[in-house]
């Protein structure tokens, strides 16, 4: 029988051993409790029954026509979890109940499409795009066949205590981070190479001891922290500015929405250069200046379309700067987790 360790490690007992020898085909590991190498592999009915018995996050099922191919190999400690996902087939999963913390997951999608649905609406993360949410917050998720991804989990309780530390008030990851980003920054595609490089090394290398350490899970954070992309709303203001200018960019930007802006202007307005206005941005705020008008935008789309009346959602999106409907309808989607129709149908109309 396995032996639950205590509630300051991640719960990562969703990859516990099962035991007798004729199951080695479910899971194989290499380390002490803790500190785990594993791989999982489900290829048909019974291994999928097998895992599902286990304390997992999330018990998967086969699609429609009851194919199953999974395989799921990394390493768990007691602080982090980094694992590979392929899957030939495809599948769903469901959250269980049985992790005794909460965790923030973190998945990157290489091939295929994840769809996720939660108390944030339904997300879908396509190859290049990133996805993050507390366990807590996600229901169910539709893994497409020919499906491919690096993951990740960390506690939440520290993150939250380095957001705090940040001078950031949110106490909840739906409150502050994008649900959906697309993985094209420097930084976000380091944090995924990190996450690359800890997979290589613990299931290629063997070096699964290396990297049980809580530095390793501080290092993650913090990466993630300064490289995922904020919300930015009225209700929510961003992070204190570090400098006079920042806040006048802030404030020309906002006065500006409804018409169209450069990046240029915008540094003008603040009276420094483009460069140093870009370093303070993705410093203050997480973002670019390009990103955060959209973002801006992309909320005064949504509060106008919350509020319901009678106009059309591409004049809507046109009188906040949106020319292209069809990279506007994605944005949006990836934003809020919904269409602009299914936004305007929940508000009583339906105009498009």
């Amino acid at each position: 029988m396995h032996t639950r360790h205590d509630h300051d490690m991640i719960e990562l007992r969703n990859f516990v051993d099962l035991g007798d020898d004729d199951r080695k085909f479910v899971y194989r590991r290499n380390g002490p409790p803790g500190n785990s190498a594993f791989e999982v592999r489900i290829t048909n009915a019974a291994e999928l029954a097998l895992y599902n018995r286990a304390p997992i996050l999330f018990n998967f099922g086969s699609l429609e026509d009851g194919d199953i191919d999974i395989t799921l190999s990394g390493i768990s400690t007691r602080w982090f979890g980094v694992w590979r996902l392929t899957t030939r087939s495809g599948f769903r999963a469901t959250a269980s109940d049985s992790a005794l913390e909460d965790v923030a997951l973190v998945q990157m999608t290489l091939k295929g499409r994840a769809s996720h649905r939660g108390l944030t609406g339904e997300h879908v993360a396509e190859a290049g795009f990133g996805f993050i949410r507390s366990f807590r917050d996600i229901h169910d998720c539709s893994i497409s066949p020919g499906y491919e991804s690096i993951n990740c989990v960390l506690r939440m309780k520290p993150l939250l205590q380095q957001m705090h530390q940040m001078n950031e008030e949110n106490d909840t990851l739906s409150h502050d981070f994008h649900p959906l980003t697309e993985l094209n920054t420097p930084a976000l595609r380091s944090f995924q190479q990190n996450l690359q490089t800890i997979f290589d090394r613990v299931v290629m290398s063997g070096e699964g001891a290396s990297f049980a350490d809580p530095l390793v899970e501080e290092i993650l954070i913090g990466q993630l922290l300064g490289s995922w992309p904020r919300k930015a709303t009225q209700t929510t203001p961003p992070r204190p500015a570090s400098s006079r200018h920042i806040q006048r960019s802030l404030d020309f930007i906002e006065a500006h929405l409804a018409v169209p802006i450069s990046v240029a202007e915008v540094a003008t307005a603040a009276g420094v250069g483009v460069r140093a206005l870009q370093s303070s941005f993705r410093k203050d705020l997480g973002r670019t200046p390009i990103q955060y008008i959209i973002d801006r935008r992309l909320e005064k789309v949504h509060d106008e379309l919350q509020r319901g009346g009678s106009t059309s959602i591409s004049s809507v999106a046109s009188r906040w700067g949106f020319v292209h409907m069809s990279d506007f309808s994605r944005r949006y989607r990836q934003r809020f987790g919904c269409t602009p129709s299914e936004t305007q149908i929940r508000a009583g109309h339906g105009n498009p």
